[in-house]
């Protein structure tokens, strides 16, 4: 029998299966092979950047419609009740409609971000499977789902090498995007697997108040 090292020292035992893999189990924090990988970091990075863009034009917009909703209280003097009263409910349906607008853009990067996390976890499958075999592990677990272990046996820092070293940033992956078949199929799969449904980082979200409009009392 062959022993492996370089996890740690825990020398995991490769051997036959009927004498290793029963019985041997390894630990994964899949967070922390994700957001530590080179793929989930580049991920992060672009989910920052399309977030902090966002949060900008969403104060911007909310700047331009509070001055909008200023100079038409203050032109309220001139007009006609009625008048005022369209020019209002404009103003109304103007925010709502802008509110549904950056709502929906909110929504598409948590999916953007959510369907790359997924896109990873297809990639990495075959390699952590590649990896159970050779440490001899039967059994790879969700570190939140552990009571209690040695530290030797989370393998999740070697689990990032090997990904890194299997898929990179994961540019040749990208024409492998979610379809919205893929999706939905994902979804239900991630109903069941709830280990791997922890990854998705905070969306911003849009401006709430961004502007009232004018009261007509």
């Amino acid at each position: 029998m062959v022993r492996a090292q370089g996890l740690g020292g825990a020398g995991f035992s490769i051997g036959h299966p009927d004498e290793t893999l029963q019985n041997s189990v390894a630990v994964i924090d899949l967070d922390r092979l994700f957001l530590e990988s080179a793929f989930g970091g580049r991920v992060a990075r672009d989910f920052e950047t399309r977030r902090a863009a966002l949060m900008a034009e969403n104060r911007s917009i909310e700047a331009a419609l509070v001055e909008e909703e200023r100079k038409l209280t203050e032109d309220r003097a001139g007009l006609a009740p009625a008048d005022f009263r369209a020019l209002a409910d404009q103003f109304d349906e103007k925010v709502q409609r802008i509110r549904r607008e950056q709502d929906v853009k909110v929504a598409a990067l948590g999916q953007d971000n959510e369907a790359a996390q997924r896109l990873f976890l297809r990639a990495a499958d075959p390699v952590l499977t590649d990896l159970m075999q050779e440490i001899g592990a039967g059994v790879l677990i969700e570190r939140r789902y552990v009571l209690k272990m040695l530290d030797r046996v989370d393998v999740t820092a070697l689990a990032i090498e090997r990904v890194d070293a299997a898929i990179g940033t994961g540019g040749a992956l990208e024409g492998g995007a979610d379809t919205p078949q893929d999706s939905q199929k994902n979804n239900a799969e991630d109903n069941d697997q709830d280990g791997k449904a922890a990854l998705t980082p905070s969306a911003p979200e849009p401006a709430q108040d961004v502007a009232q409009p004018p009261s007509e009392e």
